[in-house]
């Protein structure tokens, strides 16, 4: 007991191992400090792990890290900036006035300072321990492109995240108890803002139950897509909003189907199957003549310089000679 009171602090220490690497494309870490979640109730939906504020020459960089993509990607999806633009060589990534933020495999970034390269990016990235290799969820991809406004898009993974960006829907109405995933964004659509949120199921019988029970929500247009069901809600009236339907018709779930099949080779052929045992009897008569032929050049040898009878040197059962004499 005593020793292990002596190891705690080491075990600590251990177990709170940095997010920011020492080093990473020539800049040295200095000043590091830890740092909370922006939001504690919210990243720990998101499965927020720990944070870590640095500086690195004259760049200031902030990181967090998650269990996994999932909470990367809800968590710079909530933490997008105002003034945010996002980078298009880069998906998850805005450029504000004052950095970028940015995310990269179950990690969030903030820097304050000049931005970094993409080559300085993919060092940060190399150095990061643990990183998960998992991708991204599919579900960012549905909700459409045309008349979306930026930085609107929201990941929900739970109640408290439905409650900040999509409070029209019950909690006991969103199927979280059926590993239910929520993407939502904002749009211009017939002359009024409204929120596209598209519910991911784990098959088509739940999401048709779900779309039931979704539809019982006061003021929305619902409407199921294989295992995905979008819901549609404004502060007006959908009813008269042509360009809002034609919005959540947009929603379209594409399965994806994997086959694997053998790679077609050279068909067996019975020709072959005769070379390969003649050419192995070949090599087993060889094999025998040589061994004959060792023993017989042996003996010879023996015979020869030994000064012995070649009778002498082999053991002779004469069981021939036995059985007469019987």
């Amino acid at each position: 007991m005593t020793r292990f009171r002596l190891l705690a602090p080491f075990l600590a220490a251990a177990c709170s191992a940095a997010v920011l690497p020492e080093e990473f494309a020539g800049r040295k870490r200095t000043e590091t400090a830890p740092t909370a979640a922006p939001d504690p109730q919210l990243w720990a939906e998101y499965g927020f792990e720990q944070g870590e504020e640095a500086s690195y020459g004259a760049i200031r960089l902030t990181g967090w890290r998650f269990r996994d993509t999932t909470g990367s990607l809800a968590a710079f999806q909530a933490l997008f900036p105002e003034d945010g633009i996002p980078v298009r060589s880069q998906e998850l990534a805005a450029a504000t006035s004052t950095g970028e933020i940015w995310a990269a495999a179950n990690y969030l970034f903030r820097l304050t300072g000049n931005r970094l390269k993409a080559a300085e990016k993919a060092a940060l990235k190399a150095a990061l321990k643990p990183a998960s290799e998992a991708p991204l969820p599919t579900l960012r991809n549905y909700p459409p492109p045309q008349g979306l406004i930026p930085g609107s898009r929201r990941y929900i993974t739970g109640p408290v995240a439905l409650g900040r960006f999509l409070p029209v829907v019950p909690a006991a109405q969103a199927g979280f108890d059926f590993g239910a995933e929520i993407q939502t964004a904002a749009y211009r659509a017939g002359g009024s803002q409204v929120t596209l949120a598209i519910f991911s199921f784990p098959n088509m019988v739940i999401a048709r139950e779900r779309e039931k029970v979704l539809s019982e929500v006061p003021e929305v247009l619902v409407r199921r897509s294989g295992p995905l069901v979008a819901l549609l809600t404004s502060t007006s009236p959908l009813s008269a909003n042509l360009a809002a339907q034609e919005l959540i018709a947009k929603v379209d779930y594409k399965a994806t189907v994997m086959w694997n099949e053998a790679v077609p080779g050279k068909e067996p052929n019975p020709g072959d199957l005769l070379i390969g045992i003649f050419t192995l009897a070949g090599v087993l008569i060889g094999v025998c003549v040589g061994t004959g032929a060792l023993f017989a050049i042996g003996r010879r040898m023996i015979y020869h310089y030994g000064g012995k009878n070649a009778q002498e040197v082999m053991v002779r059962l004469n069981i021939d000679e036995r059985g007469q004499a019987l």
